[in-house]
């Protein structure tokens, strides 16, 4: 049985604020998180999650531009808003766009690429924010018990490259708007959001879409410069925090 959601047709207009809104709120808590991250490593934790649901968020937003604006489409686009694992989880998509990943390296997990260190990711920003009482113990215990330098860590440079890339991705579309890219790049985020797709794949698919026309070879160009000045900027982030967030440690 497939559940109906509730939800409001979108207009381009609106869709299209949104994913600005939430390309730049993932953003600023990337920054916060990054800011955060020695002093207060749950609390970064906390804040990196959430903007990492941010980033799924604006994906979703991006692909359901490619949809007509009808209930099917409505709901398609509702269910995903609502679903806080689906959000996390979908901004791992932005590395189609761009294949940059940043990884922690530990003696005892190995190599850690994103995937939560807990049972559910969006089981991180509750150990990072609230107080809890741990029934085994019979003792409260607050996020500092729990959070680990490691886990803020590898969320925190997890976010980074997504954001980054996202931002970069939002800021080829905002360029290049009197083209109507954000046609190209909707359909884009929808195939991604909704094909198993590959990174290998992705450099055909691109060629797919310049060869449409000389409009469609535009936005391509535009995107790829766009993306690459985002790997610059995450090279410049971590240079910049890589001290202090505990990316060289790690």
């Amino acid at each position: 049985m497939v559940t109906r959601v509730r939800g409001p047709v979108l207009t381009l207009e609106a869709l299209r604020d949104g994913y600005a809104k939430s390309v730049a709120q993932g953003f600023a808590l990337m920054e916060s998180a990054l800011d955060l991250a020695s002093s207060h490593p749950s609390i970064a934790l906390g804040l990196a999650e959430l903007g990492q649901e941010e980033v799924g968020k604006s994906l979703s937003l991006l692909a359901a531009m490619a949809l007509p604006a009808d209930r099917d489409s409505a709901q398609w686009f509702w269910r995903s808003w609502r679903d806080h694992r689906l959000k996390a989880h979908r901004a791992f998509l932005y590395e189609l766009f761009s294949p940059v990943r940043i990884e922690v390296h530990d003696p005892e997990r190995g190599r850690l690429s994103g995937a939560s260190m807990r049972a559910a990711i969006h089981h991180e920003k509750e150990a990072a924010f609230y107080v809890d009482f741990d029934g085994a113990s019979g003792q409260f215990t607050a996020p500092g018990d729990s959070v680990t330098p490691l886990e803020c860590t590898h969320r925190v440079v997890t976010l980074m490259y997504l954001g980054v890339t996202a931002d970069r991705v939002r800021a080829a579309l905002e360029a290049t708007a009197d083209l109507g890219s954000h046609k190209l790049f909707a359909e884009m985020a929808f195939r991604a959001c909704t094909e198993e797709l590959y990174q290998q794949q992705m450099p055909a698919l691109l060629l797919e879409f310049s060869r449409r026309s000389p409009s469609h070879a535009e936005l391509v160009g535009v995107l790829d410069r766009s993306l690459a000045d985002g790997r610059q900027s995450i090279e410049g982030l971590v240079a910049l925090h890589g001290d202090t967030a505990g990316m060289k440690d790690a």
